[in-house]
């Protein structure tokens, strides 16, 4: 019976063991693996079943490391996993045994795919423009694992190609153009292109753009720039989609389908320099960038700036400058600021970071040229916005002109030797001044601020007299009037009569009077003399305002040859032949006209004065006098300046710079120290 019982219970204890067993082996199971290759060849399904809830381990053996572990997820609660990785990434040996473990249980060894390219190759670049002896690298895509291979070489004495996994190096050996064709081993070779251009000329082509997107039926018209000035198109990749023409510097792309697209080469046609537009037809069509102005002249030390727009990214750099001599060409934020150097012109192509480029042709005209030195009577002006200012232009050839400037500071107008500039807007500027022959100038001009209620105007802003006669001009404004500048005092002379302006014509010819009142603001009166009247009497007319208006009183005097005429700016004429000649100084006079009769000429009378030579001297000098003094004393003074030839400018009673400098001339002619200032000595010469 005990035998029995003990070959039942140990039945027992093994059916209980197998059933242990069994079930162990249901929670254990051995894990499956599944490789599929997707999209380009190099990426890798895996698929595996195992245990839920553990880790799935892969064993392979990676390129030169030899056997590798990593851990790749997680099953899930039903004990699948599912992952793509990269057999690059993982730097797997195509064709290699590998195998998951999935909670202790490995799957069976299966080979790690070598698969063909899900589509056809494709290069990082098609088109590649290279120097000689330079090197660059295209990249291979959609190749998968397989092998990459030179098919062909079009003119290898060009270019060498080396393959490494999916890498192309290029080297560039002999100027010309070669084409590349790679391709990949497997069952069904798929292969791509390259065109390579190697260029004589270490500076490619550049492009109004160079990246450029079509728009479907539309055409897109780009500049070239650069080369030698004649262009071909050596390389369009996809003619069939893109249609490409070329016409002296100018590129027509057309877009033939509704997408695509094609680099396109162009070249020089000594193929010294190339380049590469890369064309798509797309929904949007770009544009390039924009100069303006695209035209500019400058004078020897003028400083412009050209205003740049387009190439969205507002990132620009000076592409080429075709004659650094002449300008010197900078980018500052989004403009080009140009500086002319010397005489000539220069090409000046910007390029924005993308890859558009736009070009300028600046003309620098030089200081100097067989027309003649420019001389300006200042080169230097401050003006107020709304004031005005006459300026002599002499030398060189007539007729002068100013360039167009585009900082709209001043505006100028010429007439015959005469320049005025009036003050726009705030600012500085450099204005160039040139002649008819070439040679120029530079005027610097600086506008302040002014509100337009200061502003002083004249009843007319030129006038005409004739040689002998005169005219008085109405001046309007804030008061406090002086001539700041006469530019030529020998055609004619001003003087101030209250609000008038009163001009003498002294001889033909033309020139210009700077009139200005007290806060610095002015008005310029073009004055043209002309021929003495031909009547029997010698005629002076006044003109003076009240109220605005204008009245004229003429005082007609028949004179004989030989008499003294004094002006009320103490100037002495002679008659002759019924018209003035100025007397120099007071030897002429008292070598030829001593004791003769001298007709004192105002604004309302005419009386004989019985000696010349007491006419500028009558008035007793008492008070010492200097910079800064003012009143009858320094009016007597100037006049007797003026007739002694040391003083060239209107009668102010201003004892100002001019004065002082007359004033210095006549001490010396009396042996007296140079001072400028009207001392004891110098006031005992005075009244003698």
């Amino acid at each position: 019976m005990k035998n029995k019982k003990l070959s039942v219970l140990t039945l027992s204890a093994l059916v209980a063991i197998a059933f242990l067993f069994q079930a162990d082996n249901v929670l254990a199971a051995t894990p499956t693996l599944q490789l599929t290759s997707t999209g380009d060849g190099d990426s890798v399904q895996i698929n595996v079943i195992g245990n839920p809830g553990k880790s799935v381990i892969l064993y392979y053996t990676k390129k030169d490391n030899g056997p590798f572990v990593s851990s790749l997820g997680t099953t899930n609660a039903n004990g699948a996993f599912t992952t793509t990785i990269s057999a690059a990434s993982y730097n797997i040996v195509p064709s290699s045994m590998v195998h998951v473990i999935v909670d202790g249980l490995q799957s069976a060894d299966i080979a790690w795919p070598y698969v063909a390219a899900g589509s056809t190759i494709s290069l990082s670049n098609t088109s590649l423009i290279l120097a000689l002896g330079q090197s660059s690298t295209i990249t291979a895509y959609n190749n998968g694992t397989n092998l990459l291979y030179l098919s062909s070489n079009s003119n290898p004495p060009i270019a060498n190609a080396n393959i490494t996994g999916s890498q192309i190096a290029i080297t560039a050996l002999n100027y010309g153009a070669t084409i590349i064709t790679v391709c990949s081993q497997n069952s069904q070779a798929t292969c791509a292109s390259a065109y390579i251009n190697v260029q004589n000329s270490g500076t490619p082509l550049a492009f109004s753009q160079n990246n450029v997107s079509i728009v479907p039926g539309q055409s897109v018209s780009i500049s070239i720039f650069g080369g030698n000035g004649s262009y071909l198109i050596t390389n369009n990749q996809n003619s069939s989609v893109i249609q490409s023409n070329i016409s002296g510097t100018t590129v027509t792309l057309n877009a033939l389908g509704s997408s695509g697209s094609s680099p396109i080469t162009v070249c020089s046609s000594d193929m010294s320099s190339c380049g590469i537009i890369n064309a798509n037809i797309g929904n949007v069509n770009s544009t390039g960038l924009t100069l303006n102005p695209n035209n500019p002249s400058l004078v020897v030390g003028q400083n412009i700036s050209i205003n740049i727009t387009g190439g969205t990214d507002n990132t620009y750099s000076v592409y080429s400058n075709s004659n650094t001599s002449a300008v010197q060409a900078v980018i500052s934020s989004n403009a080009i600021n140009l500086s002319g150097l010397s005489g000539g012109s220069s090409i000046i192509t910007v390029c924005s970071s993308v890859g558009k480029c736009a070009s300028v042709t600046a003309t620098v005209l030089g200081n100097t040229s067989g027309g003649g030195l420019i001389v300006l009577s200042q080169n230097n002006l401050w003006l107020s916005v709304g004031q005005s200012f006459g300026i002599t232009i002499s030398g060189g050839t007539m007729p002068y002109s100013v360039p167009a400037n585009p900082d709209m500071v001043a505006s100028t107008s010429i007439n015959n030797s005469i320049l005025t500039i009036t003050g726009l807007k705030p600012g500085s500027t450099s204005l160039g001044v040139c002649s008819a022959g070439g040679g120029c100038t530079t005027l610097a001009v600086l506008v302040n601020g002014v509100t337009s209620s200061n502003i002083i105007t004249l009843g007319t802003s030129s006038v005409s007299v004739a040689v002998g006669g005169s005219q008085a001009v109405a001046i309007f404004g804030n008061g406090g009037y002086f001539v700041a500048n006469n530019t030529n005092q020998v055609i004619a002379s001003v003087s101030l009569s209250g609000s008038n302006a009163v001009v003498s014509g002294l001889n033909m010819g033309n020139n210009s009077v700077s009139i200005c009142q007290n806060g610095g603001q002015c008005a310029v009166l073009s004055i043209s003399v002309t021929a003495a009247q031909s009547s029997s009497s010698n005629t002076t007319t006044t003109t003076t305002a009240t109220t605005g208006a204008s009245q004229t009183q003429a005082l007609t005097t028949s004179y004989p040859d030989n008499t003294l005429v004094r002006d009320q700016e103490g100037r002495i004429f002679v008659i002759i032949n019924n018209t003035k000649r100025h007397i120099t100084g007071p030897a002429e006079l008292r070598a030829n006209f001593a004791g003769k009769a001298v007709v004192n000429i105002t604004d309302s009378n005419v009386s004989l004065i019985p000696d010349a030579l007491t006419v500028a001297q009558k008035f007793k000098f008492t008070a010492m006098l200097s910079y800064g003094s003012s009143g009858s004393s320094v009016k007597e003074l100037q006049k007797i300046l003026v007739a002694e030839g040391f003083f060239k400018e209107a009668v102010s009673g201003r004892y100002l710079t001019s004065t002082v400098i007359a004033v210095k001339k006549y001490q010396k002619s009396r042996g007296i120290r140079q001072t400028g200032n009207i001392g004891p000595m110098t006031l005992e010469a005075l009244n003698k």
